[in-house]
């Protein structure tokens, strides 16, 4: 997915394991879930389904590796795009 949205797939790698321990469905305790734990409104945002209330045990769309992966690979994408595209931040 990183690769897709011209991305290196290291930092779908990198953030993976930063974020989210390569566990699929972790929760910390800030409520965040997932591989590259998204929190509810940033799961909303990028086309991820977020339920109040999920966690590993009743999991959402943030626990499907591929659609989260597709998630944060735009999120990436437009994270880079904003501090590192026209100078503006």
């Amino acid at each position: 997915e990183f690769k897709k949205n011209e991305i290196s797939p290291l930092i779908g790698i990198y953030l993976a394991m930063i974020e989210g321990e390569f566990c699929v469905c972790l929760q910390s305790p800030t409520g965040t879930l997932g591989l590259f734990q998204f929190t509810d409104s940033q799961a909303n945002e990028y086309g991820l389904r977020s339920v109040k209330g999920s966690s590993p045990s009743n999991p959402d769309g943030r626990c499907d590796a591929k659609l989260s992966a597709k998630a944060a690979s735009v999120r990436m994408k437009k994270l880079i795009a904003e501090d590192f595209g026209d100078g503006q931040n």
